[in-house]
């Protein structure tokens, strides 16, 4: 392998001439060494008065015609932008190896385009600011180190549209990463993936002003992080949806992360295909009567632990009172299986802090373990109804004197299942309801 000569090696010229010829491209620049475009070399003002949108897409493909790639920076300012005729984005990313990034938060990029419908009146709907193309397949694109904005509001169902930034659908993406960016929209969604994305990082972002969703992770994606993000929903009409919702993804870590939704549920996991999902050590705050703080619907072999989950209202007067954890299978198919609740500390929860079940003729849920959890001053603990498998209660403690609440442990029916309750302390008049298939070492007070 040609290397750089060793001091006093004889015939050093010719091998560092051969060192050369292999570390460099044809145009005599380092391998590896990504070409970096400033967008102002284009034209763009960042004034936050002028339209900088053709002179930053100019700045992209001039990035996409590179051979190895490049990165696309914005400096301070308040880059306008507009979505061109016929798009939903304002911007467009269609090659690997792409790179956009700024200095911080003060690199703002900005679309003001209000959606239209057919008639031509505005809907009041926001447009993407960002979107990444796979025809068929891209990799290695990174945005990160910026702040970025829509306009409008939510009012059609429509989350991919409405993302700031969203991967559209068709094709596949590879190897993803947006990180450091300052998010702010009152749209559907911060982030939205409607494709198959193998290998995707989400993380050190702060969303803000969340519409309804803050990351929609659907399209199948793979391979997965979304860590340490802070996501703080305001917005004050839109319904309860989640602030990081994931559908049909596999081998995906969400931890770390700080959810402050005061009209919004925390984590939903949903779909079949949902297989093999940590969901470890996030906090989540402040959510509304008949919000979830973490949702497991339909999916198997996942982990949710060290999670907090505070000040969720007490409010019985809802239809649908809040519960903490809620394990729920509705799938006629597919069975909610392989389920571990570990560690978890649930606080002032208005409904159950732990829940698992099964809608009418749906598969039921099996294997779920529930074990090591503290859960204070909720509604109701924890309530299991129509399990298959082997299930096992252990080692939570559970005290609530909340007024009116009812058992902290509550087991309605078991199925065809097994359910081991032990070695849990329990605070309230009447303990346990219902009839484990093994109860032990039970500490009711």
């Amino acid at each position: 392998m040609p290397a750089l000569p060793a001091d006093g090696e004889i015939n050093w010229g010719s091998k560092l001439n051969e060192f050369l010829r292999v570390s460099h491209r044809e145009d005599g620049k380092l391998l590896g060494v990504y070409e970096v475009i400033n967008v102002h070399d284009f034209g763009a003002k960042g004034n936050g008065i002028d339209d900088d949108t053709g002179f930053i897409q100019a700045a992209i493909n001039e990035a996409q015609k590179q051979k190895f790639g490049a990165t696309v920076y914005f400096p301070s300012g308040n880059y306008l932008l507009r979505s061109p005729e016929g798009n939903r984005a304002a911007l467009s990313v269609t090659k690997s190896n792409i790179r956009l990034t700024g200095a911080g938060s003060s690199s703002i990029l900005q679309n003001v385009t209000i959606a239209k419908d057919q008639q031509g009146n505005e809907t009041g709907d926001g447009h993407a600011v960002i979107a990444i193309s796979a025809n068929p397949e891209i990799t290695n694109i990174e945005i990160d180190h910026l702040t970025l904005k829509n306009a409008g509001e939510t009012t059609t169902s429509d989350l991919a549209g409405l993302a700031l930034i969203y991967i559209t659908a068709g094709g596949q993406c590879h190897q993803l990463k947006f990180h450091d960016l300052e998010l702010e929209t009152r749209n559907r969604a911060a982030i939205s993936f409607g494709t198959i994305v193998n290998g995707f990082w989400i993380y050190n972002n702060n969303v803000i002003g969340i519409g309804e969703t803050g990351f929609y992770i659907a399209g199948k994606p793979s391979l997965g992080f979304i860590c340490n993000n802070i996501l703080r929903g305001v917005h004050p009409t839109t319904a309860i949806a989640p602030a990081i919702s994931v559908r049909n993804s596999t081998d995906l870590l969400i931890a770390g992360n700080h959810i402050e939704n005061y009209n919004h549920s925390g984590i939903v996991l949903r779909d079949e295909l949902s297989n093999r999902v940590q969901i470890v050590d996030n906090r989540i705050y402040n959510l509304p009567a008949g919000a979830v703080g973490i949702y497991i619907h339909s999916a198997c072999n996942v982990t949710v632990a060290g999670n907090i989950i505070d000040q969720i209202p007490l409010d019985v007067k809802e239809k649908y009172p809040t519960n903490g954890i809620l394990v729920h299978s509705s799938n006629v198919k597919y069975p909610t299986q392989n389920i571990t609740i570990r560690g978890n500390k649930i606080l002032n929860g208005g409904g159950y802090a732990i829940k698992a079940e099964k809608s009418i003729d749906a598969t039921t849920p099996q294997n779920i373990v529930i074990e090591n959890n503290e859960i204070i001053e909720c509604q109701s603990g924890i309530q299991v109804d129509r399990l298959n498998g082997a299930n096992r209660i252990y080692g939570n403690y559970v005290t609530h004197d909340v007024a009116g609440s009812f058992a902290p442990l509550d087991i309605q029916s078991l199925g065809s299942g097994k359910l081991l309750v032990a070695e849990n302390l329990l605070h309230n008049v009447g303990a346990i309801s219902g009839t484990p298939t093994e109860a032990r070492n039970n500490t009711i007070w």
